[in-house]
């Protein structure tokens, strides 16, 4: 009986090894699945895979009408809110929608042409969960957004990424309304 238990043992181990190095191995293909918490707090995960609309340099003038010298990267400057918008996110993950990936695609553009441009992407969340759950989960919102705009071909350097999980949220309130909202990227424009 111990020998059939250990047995089981070990083969769960090989197996969470193999994984493990699978894994690692496969670092960019797309994953999706649940993960145990403690609490009882299910987390979904997502690993984004490579953006789709990243085939040519658009000039940031076509998405706010403005030209490169018009986008000084002033804080207040139009141009910039407009191109510079929130990423949302459902709750309780960090997967990319696509609404999301057409913002990230106007901002890679406009960040492919204005290579002194540097930003902060902030992770937020809904106030529900612990506090330092929402801490990790803004993390991994803001490393999704950065993952895109890496693979976008935008130097990781030009990237600082803070979460500040639910501390900051954008609408007050305890309404699905207001933690729709309050699940985001924020990016806030550095140079």
């Amino acid at each position: 009986m111990v020998g059939v238990l250990m047995r089981k043992r070990m083969m769960k181990q090989l197996l969470l090894s193999l994984f493990t190095a699978l894994l690692l191995l496969c670092q960019c293909t797309p994953a999706v699945g649940k993960v145990k918490r403690e609490g009882g707090l299910e987390e979904k995960q997502n690993i984004p895979g490579k953006p789709q609309e990243v085939q040519g340099v658009i000039q940031a003038e076509e998405k706010s009408g403005a030209s490169p010298e018009d986008l000084n990267w002033e804080s207040g400057n139009q141009a910039l809110h407009d191109i510079f918008q929130d990423i949302r996110f459902d709750f309780d993950m960090n997967t990319l929608k696509p609404e999301g990936l057409k913002i990230l695609a106007d901002i890679t553009r406009a960040m492919t042409g204005a290579k002194e441009l540097k930003v902060r992407i902030e992770g937020h969340c809904d106030e529900r969960g612990s506090d330092e759950y929402n801490l990790a989960l803004g993390e991994k919102r803001a490393a999704s957004v950065r993952t895109y705009l890496v693979k976008s071909g935008i130097e990781e350097s030009r990237m600082e990424m803070i979460s500040y999980g639910e501390e900051r949220p954008l609408v007050p309130g305890h309404s699905e309304e207001a933690y729709t909202q309050n699940r985001r990227a924020h990016f806030e424009v550095l140079k």
